[in-house]
């Protein structure tokens, strides 16, 4: 009887053992494979390549610009060949033919011209340069890369811009001054202000002034500078015409990641050339791809202009998705954010301002709205639209 317990019991620990070799083995997998996860963490914290992405933004970063231009270029060229092509099916004549032909050419070729300069200034950008939050309303050393040294935001004293007491008419950029107050505005009736982003381009800009022109309507362009050095025609016209033109930078640089100095520079330099042409200075900024923290509040001695109302025509390319995001949509005070070097957005605009002008609208630029609805634009201050409510 023992001898037969005896072998019950080596057969009990054999198989107990063989458990406990395998549950040993597993936990030694999952142990393995948890290590190989944490390298993996460390190795991807500590890389240099290590790319992190914008939360709840969608604005490009500095790594896929390059990239973004580039495809933006081709689905501009693809429309503008479509839009040539039409008018060419269009007539039989061959003389107009020949126009539209030599048309062709000359958009092709100053399409080139701006992606050259373009790639010039790209590829003059510091890689290593640190990006900084492009969330609003963060501290100030919150916003910033860790360990990155940068000047102390602040208004240059040596600047005649006031922040308490807004742009200093001795500068040249006095409203009353440089935009002609549009006397036919009736205050009791809806106001919109469109604005139109990276121009000027001569093809586009121009089909939009004509659409503008044709209506009696106003508009406001943040022009680049690179794009105004070899667009002062169309930069005259839409001064002419009594449209606002606002700041958008020089080379549509991330400005956020950028010192105040060269931040200044980048703005400056847009407006000597604005000057030269038109005899005015921009009074207003928008950065380029928006989000103005903390940190360019008090960088950019100017008002600071965003949208509040934006039917990503860079995105969709489709001048119907664009109509559907503005018409029926849009309120008294409205800002909304276009682009005025894709065709469809000229397009768009042949529906869309005398639409909403049978609906009761009129066009105007951003100042005049805002002196209209009785808001004072200062320095140091972000403006989404002329509803008083939402600006900081």
């Amino acid at each position: 009887m023992n001898h037969i317990e005896h072998v019950k019991q080596e057969k009990s620990n054999t198989e107990l053992s063989k458990r406990q070799r395998i549950l040993l083995t597993i936990v030694i997998l999952f142990e393995s494979v948890a290590l190989c996860l944490i390298i993996a963490a460390i190795v991807y914290i500590f890389s240099p390549e290590k790319e992190l992405p914008v939360s709840g933004q969608e604005y490009y970063t500095q790594r896929y610009h390059k990239e973004a231009s580039e495809q933006q270029s081709i689905n501009q060229e693809d429309q503008i060949k479509k839009y040539l092509h039409q008018e060419q099916v269009q007539t039989n004549d061959p003389a107009e033919q020949k126009t539209v032909e030599n048309k062709q050419s000359k958009m092709v070729q100053e399409q080139q011209q701006s992606e050259d300069k373009e790639i010039q200034t790209l590829d003059t950008h510091d890689p290593d340069s640190p990006d900084l939050s492009f969330e609003t309303g963060l501290d100030d050393q919150e916003s910033r890369v860790a360990g990155a040294v940068y000047p102390k935001p602040g208004i240059d004293p040596d600047k005649d811009i006031d922040p308490d007491k807004g742009i200093n008419p001795d500068k040249g950029i006095d409203a009353d001054k440089d935009i002609a107050l549009n006397k036919s505005i009736d205050p009791d009736k809806p106001m919109l202000a469109l604005t139109f982003d990276d121009g000027p381009y001569e093809a586009v800009t121009n089909r939009i002034l004509d659409i503008l022109e044709q209506y009696d309507a106003r508009a406001t362009f943040f022009v680049l500078g690179l794009q105004v050095e070899t667009h002062a025609e169309t930069l005259q016209r839409i001064h002419s015409l009594g449209c606002q033109i606002g700041n958008h930078s020089y080379n549509h640089k991330y400005l956020h990641s950028l010192p105040i100095e060269e931040i200044r520079k980048e703005i400056d330099d847009t407006n000597n050339l604005i000057r030269e042409i038109t005899g005015i200075e921009a009074k207003i900024v928008r950065p380029p791809y928006g989000a103005p923290n903390d940190y360019l509040k008090e960088a950019i001695p100017y008002p600071l202009v965003m949208w509040n109302v934006d039917p990503k025509d860079w995105k969709s390319l489709d001048k119907d998705a664009v109509i559907s995001e503005v018409v029926g949509k849009v309120k008294d005070g409205d800002i909304v954010i276009l682009h005025d070097n894709y065709p469809t957005t000229a397009d768009a605009c042949e529906i869309i301002i005398p639409r909403l002008i049978e609906d009761g609208f009129q066009f105007v630029t951003v100042d005049e709205m805002m002196r209209h609805r009785n808001i004072s634009m200062t320095p140091g201050k972000a403006y989404y639209n002329a509803h008083i409510e939402g600006n900081n």
